[in-house]
């Protein structure tokens, strides 16, 4: 089951990873910047459950830490911490 979802999942998440490369940089070719990520992922699959597993959890935490620190930005915006923001601001003065 680990082996089939790794080749029907990795193929998309590769081709998405691509997309996302090409509109933000469009000179860049992709398979210059998926080629090494696909190499990193087979390179930690072959040293092994216990460093694959390592590293996994490492980047789960990263992506723990990041997706808190885009919430607390996001609340910090929200709610006025930004003077030159005036999104938030109504004609008449008032904040949301």
């Amino acid at each position: 089951m680990f082996v089939l979802n790794w080749l029907t999942v990795l193929p998309f998440e590769l081709t998405t990873m691509g997309a996302q490369l090409q509109f933000w940089i469009p000179n860049l070719r992709p398979e210059y910047a998926v080629a090494p990520i696909l190499a990193g992922i087979s390179g930690a699959s072959f040293l092994g459950s216990k460093v694959f597993g390592e590293i996994e959890h490492w980047l789960g935490v990263g992506k723990v830490l990041a997706c808190s620190v885009f919430i607390v930005v996001a609340l910090i915006i929200a709610s006025g911490g930004v003077p030159q923001d005036t999104r938030y601001i109504f004609p008449t003065g008032d904040c949301l």
